[in-house]
């Protein structure tokens, strides 16, 4: 399928250039900055091979991890729209967001036809909220984005990056996502409210570095000092865990960042305590905690369990 460009006047192509280079006035996320660390390793690793053998164990080392990295998903993190595209009758939208830290250029974006999307829903449709908020978005601008890695259908090679050649992947990769939020981005000053990781954290002048690190990590793990109330199950609708996923996302939730001993399984990447009869996901904000009941059934894909929100924690 063809898509038309939108934007794509000499205009736009300026715009395009320009962000391309990295802006030291940009605020990236710490897991922006780790994710975009992590590729960086992998291009030197790569690029050090001194034969086919050692350049394809690199590879093959990145992808498994840019796997584990991929379970937290994409919170708050920020680039540039580089390209959207719709289809002849504008049914659907696919997206391309691209950033560049420390000197190393990922991009981000939906799937780019139909016949691929069949199975992984990211091409955003009419219905779909993002659709009326990039009809007024255009080329060059400056965004935060959410969403889920995709893994790719068709091989091995875990999460989905869409270049033909191993060096491709390693010197220039483009990620497909599943995209829950693509908003505006606003410099965060003194005492105002910074996203992180799709939660809210406090920063103030004399908030250091450190400070908000610590805060994302109390968000992320469970257990912390502080006492989260209990989010009330009437706030969230059933539906598949996809769907309830998304709902938790787009409130600013967070699931475990990593299994532990109690939560050993996982649903669709998030860790969890399966038994008879079914699986439960632990998830919370930063105040807040709530606990994911989820049937588990004959379909293979985890997305589509139906699943509903517990109030407090799981049991």
């Amino acid at each position: 399928m063809s898509f038309k460009r939108v934007g794509v006047l000499a205009l736009g192509l300026l715009s395009l250039v320009g962000c391309s280079a990295e802006d030291s006035k940009v605020t990236y996320p710490d897991a922006q900055k780790a994710f975009f660390g992590l590729n960086r390793e992998c291009k030197y690793a790569y690029n050090s091979g001194i034969n086919d053998i050692q350049r394809s164990r690199a590879f093959n080392e990145c992808n498994s991890s840019r796997v584990s990295f991929s379970k937290q998903g994409v919170r708050g993190w920020v680039g540039n729209i580089t390209d959207i595209s719709t289809d002849q009758g504008g049914d659907v939208v696919s997206v391309d967001i691209s950033a560049t830290i420390d000197g190393f250029e990922a991009a981000f974006g939906t799937v780019g036809n139909r016949i691929s999307d069949v199975d992984t829903g990211s091409l955003i449709t009419p219905n779909h909220p993002l659709f009326n908020v990039l009809s007024n978005m255009k080329v060059g601008d400056r965004v935060r984005f959410s969403g889920k890695f995709l893994m790719h259908p068709e091989t091995d090679r875990g999460v989905w990056e869409s270049s033909l050649t191993e060096r491709g992947s390693m010197d220039d990769p483009t990620f497909k996502l599943r995209f829950t939020d693509i908003e505006p981005y606003e410099q965060v000053k003194g005492g105002q409210a910074e996203s992180l990781r799709g939660v809210e954290v406090r920063s103030q002048e004399s908030q250091g570095k450190q400070d908000v690190q610590e805060a994302i990590q109390d968000i992320a793990q469970p257990g912390a000092t502080s006492s989260p109330r209990v989010e009330s199950s009437a706030s969230f609708r059933e539906g598949s865990y996809e769907q309830v996923r998304e709902q938790l996302v787009s409130a600013g939730y967070l699931p475990l960042a990593a299994p532990s001993e109690e939560y050993s399984s996982s649903v669709d990447g998030d860790p969890a305590s399966c038994g008879n009869s079914g699986c439960s996901v632990p998830w919370r904000s930063a105040t807040v905690v709530a606990c994911v009941g989820v049937s588990v059934n004959d379909n293979l894909d985890e997305r589509q369990w139906a699943s509903h929100v517990n109030e407090g924690m799981c049991e």
